[in-house]
């Protein structure tokens, strides 16, 4: 008999899911580290440990931070735009940033991933989506300063390739293709929209002219 209910807890047990590690608000920071120093490696353990809240609020901080930190290089325009007072601007700055961030990288990553889908990605959004969010923090420090923000930019996109590829489990070419199609569509209409606008002030300057 006490083999038998030995047996019982045993199953038991052994048939409870496996908690998740490594996803809690105390591991965040290493996390983010990791994402940068070995991406791969984090984006592969992580995607299992894919995590709405977690994600929220990594987006939150990174829009947060480079938020205040643009507020903080260029205070003067900030005064110019907010005109409240000092405190209540960069927190205004600071919410907004947030907010623009959880929007914006929503809007990203359902374009990613639909061309990812069509690539044959294999992986959710939700994993996509936070294992993204790892890396958007550290990053959103630099991105305000001007050459290192660059380097940062570039970097910011080997990251994105590397977290489409382990999250959609396939090839690094259709990772890349994932990536930057979505990214030269964006440039192309911009050049158009930029184009439409020079056209249209010359038109009007020349019938002013005339």
């Amino acid at each position: 008999m006490p083999a038998k209910k030995t047996s019982k807890v045993s199953s038991k047990a052994a048939s409870r899911p496996a908690a998740k590690s490594g996803n809690g608000l105390s591991a965040m920071p290493r996390l983010w580290l990791e994402s940068l120093i070995k991406p791969a490696i984090t984006f592969s353990s992580q995607k299992g440990n894919a995590d709405w809240g977690h994600a929220f609020l990594n987006y939150a901080i990174a829009g947060a931070l480079g938020g205040l930190l643009a507020a903080l290089l260029y205070a003067g325009i900030v005064a110019t735009i907010f005109p409240f007072a000092g405190a209540i601007s960069f927190a205004f700055v600071t919410a907004i940033g947030a907010v623009a961030f959880i929007v914006g990288s929503l809007l990203v990553t359902l374009v990613l991933f639909v061309f990812a889908k069509i690539f044959g990605g294999k992986g959710s959004f939700k994993s996509m989506y936070y294992c993204m969010s790892l890396y958007s923090v550290p990053l959103s420090l630099v991105y305000q300063l001007p050459f290192a923000g660059w380097l940062a930019a570039l970097y910011g996109i080997y990251l994105q390739v590397l977290a489409v590829r382990q999250t959609q489990e396939f090839t690094t070419a259709r990772a890349v293709a994932t990536v930057f199609i979505p990214l030269v569509l964006a440039v192309l209409v911009v050049l158009v929209l930029l184009l439409l606008v020079f056209v249209s002030v010359a038109q009007s300057v020349a019938g002013g002219i005339g």
